[in-house]
């Protein structure tokens, strides 16, 4: 049930809560956009130096990843030669182990052979 309030020069309808009702603001007053709009456009520019970053950003991740990819293959390479080099010298190790066992062992049969004669011819 709305009311008149009395007493007030300015009598305006109000319900029997006393809070006046909600009016649109389109139709009561010219609402000014230059604020929403300023808003607006500081948002954009926010917005335009961001991707600039973000292109900024993904460029330096592009050429990181083409150094890691570099580093990768160089290193791919090194393992490689390293693991090359390894099975060389295993190699090397164990035709050297060889021969230094067979040369033992015919400088054994020398010394034992000089003996023998040694003892043969007193």
């Amino acid at each position: 049930m709305k009311t008149s309030r009395p007493g007030s020069q300015n009598s305006r309808d109000v319900d029997d809560s006393g809070v006046p009702p909600v009016q649109d603001q389109r139709s009561t007053s010219m609402v000014d956009h230059s604020f929403t709009l300023q808003a607006i456009m500081e948002v954009q520019k926010t917005l335009g130096n961001l991707d600039g970053k973000l292109g900024a950003v993904a460029d330096r991740l592009d050429k990181l990843e083409n150094r890691v990819s570099s580093l990768d293959d160089k290193l791919s390479g090194v393992t490689h030669k390293l693991y090359a080099a390894g099975v060389v010298l295993a190699i090397a190790l164990a035709v050297g182990g060889f021969l230094l066992n067979k040369s033992w062992d015919r400088a054994l049969d020398l010394l034992a052979n000089q003996i023998k004669q040694g003892q043969q011819h007193p």
